[in-house]
């Protein structure tokens, strides 16, 4: 396992593009999170709270709150990690710390209902997200 010390908005140029496992921090508060592209999914998360638009209700309160941005690789995979791999690994990272008071993952579940509905509605629609590949 790959663990790496927590690094600021400023390392995010460092940070490898590829797969695996990440956390972040605002404050005293983290998420846990995987993707297939991590430096663009963690410069994804940070532009929607600057902009005030993340998803997550909670990680933007905790943005709006305090702007303490760090994070972590968790583990990165030095192949073509699955999709399925990934939320594996997104689990068992999410089995250990989700039950936190400060863990800001709305779903302790990796593999997301969300995820699916949303996949499967862009697909009756003939739609492709990047998101879905990231």
């Amino acid at each position: 396992m790959n663990i790496h010390t927590r690094m600021s908005e400023e390392d995010l140029k460092w940070v490898s593009a590829e797969r695996g496992i990440y956390i972040f921090w605002i404050g005293i508060y983290f998420y846990i999170g995987h993707s297939t592209n991590i430096r663009r999914r963690l410069r994804r998360h940070l532009s929607m709270m600057k902009n005030g638009k993340h998803y997550n209700r909670q990680i933007q309160k905790a943005w709006d709150d305090d702007r303490d941005f760090q994070f972590s690789i968790l583990h990165y995979f030095d192949f073509e990690a699955s999709k399925e791999l990934l939320f594996h690994w997104e689990q068992k990272f999410l089995d250990l710390f989700a039950s936190h008071i400060n863990c800001l993952n709305v779903s302790k579940v990796a593999d997301s209902i969300h995820y699916k509905i949303r996949k499967q509605k862009k697909a009756r629609k003939g739609i492709i997200d990047q998101r879905d590949f990231i």
